[in-house]
């Protein structure tokens, strides 16, 4: 039961820790994203005039799945950051389709 609970903080804590970070990136212009981030793996539309910077690391579970985590910024026409998102994915960052997503 303890270890339970300490693995239930540790992944709250976690997963605040990204929510903060990827915050902080509101507001930010393509070239700081860049600078710091370096090039995306890839690029796409937002459907409104702007575009989806999605950078990806390439993960396997304990099972030998491969799935993608995958971090997207969001740039509006005037090259600044109005929007994130977070998701694993199976397919490579080439081949994801953000369209799909339902963003609030």
């Amino acid at each position: 039961m303890k270890k339970l609970l300490i693995l239930l903080f540790v992944t709250l804590v976690s997963c605040a820790s990204v929510k903060d970070a990827m915050n902080s990136w509101i507001g930010h212009s393509k070239q700081e994203v860049v600078l710091r981030w370096g090039p995306p793996n890839s690029i796409t539309s937002d459907g409104n005039k702007g575009e989806v910077y999605i950078y990806s690391t390439q993960c396997s579970r304990l099972n030998g799945q491969v799935y993608w985590y995958n971090r997207m910024l969001y740039l509006n026409e005037k090259e600044k950051v109005y929007y994130w998102m977070v998701k694993e994915e199976n397919v490579p960052p080439t081949q994801i389709d953000v369209r799909s997503y339902r963003r609030l």
